[in-house]
């Protein structure tokens, strides 16, 4: 079982809300069309982080339950609809390791970006208890880097540099070194009691400055100012300067593609 540990990524709610790339309207409106979500049922958002998939979907539910291990996150996702009509949503603290707590079924989960750090078959094998019949899982992967421009790959290897440079040649995840997980989320779901396992893509165009990449950075479990620790103004400024040498000051380009995949039970 791969445990990091439920505070992997303490101290980078704010950047994460702030910071993180959104999931493509058409990515979302697949989930909808899938499951003719109309705004009946109960929604569990395991891992959602500051609600980047529960509060665009919370519409399409009756209720809506979001769990993240770190309170950071869950309070970033409070303070995003604060002022708005949303008020069907339970924040509550706790991991995928605590399933088991759950009794009602949940018309669909929905997992996004948080999959891998999860002990996969297992969550699944719990899912399909709390999951009513006909209803499903959705799983995203992680945004892939998919752009040749020149200059958006000189980027990335200036990023990977001042990395490497400041946390070492290992990606960190927390307090460990980071290991992917045996099988890809393909396998897993094909393997598991659901059916109907289905595959999409999204490509999406994002423009950032370097304070915005070095933001995104500070949201990560590998590059985090708790990972940095004393270093942390030394690796901004470096990554800074150099990015904006790079740059000239303008932003850089960057097309990602998020895939989402869907099972029924």
């Amino acid at each position: 079982m791969r445990d990091f540990g439920d505070d992997v990524f303490e101290g980078t709610a704010k950047y994460y809300a702030k910071y993180r790339s959104r999931y493509p309207k058409t990515l979302l409106a697949e989930i909808i069309q899938t499951f003719k979500l109309d705004g009946k049922g109960r929604l569990l958002d395991l891992g959602c982080g500051t609600g980047e998939l529960t509060i665009p979907l919370a519409k399409y539910f009756t209720s809506v339950l979001a769990i993240d291990p770190d309170e950071g996150m869950l309070r970033e996702g409070q303070k995003k609809i604060k002022k708005s009509k949303i008020n069907n949503i339970i924040w509550q603290k706790g991991s995928s390791k605590e399933l088991d707590k759950l009794k009602d079924p949940f018309r669909l989960v929905v997992i996004g970006g948080s999959f891998h750090w999860m002990d996969q078959e297992v969550v699944l094998s719990q899912l399909y208890t709390l999951v009513e019949t006909g209803g499903g899982v959705v799983i995203i992967g992680g945004a892939k880097p998919l752009s040749c421009d020149p200059e958006a790959s000189e980027k990335d290897k200036i990023v990977q540099g001042v990395i490497k440079k400041y946390l070492g040649e290992d990606r960190r995840a927390g307090k460990f070194i980071y290991t992917h997980p045996e099988k890809s989320f393909e396998e897993y779901l094909q393997n598991s009691k659901f059916r109907d396992f289905r595959t999409h893509y999204y490509k999406t165009k994002f423009d950032r400055t370097a304070d915005q990449i070095i933001g995104q950075l500070f949201s990560t479990s590998f590059a985090s100012k708790k990972q940095l620790g004393e270093n942390t103004r030394d690796f901004e400024n470096e990554l800074r300067e150099k990015l904006q040498n790079l740059s000239h000051g303008t932003k850089f380009s960057e097309t990602l593609e998020f895939s989402l995949f869907t099972v029924r039970k």
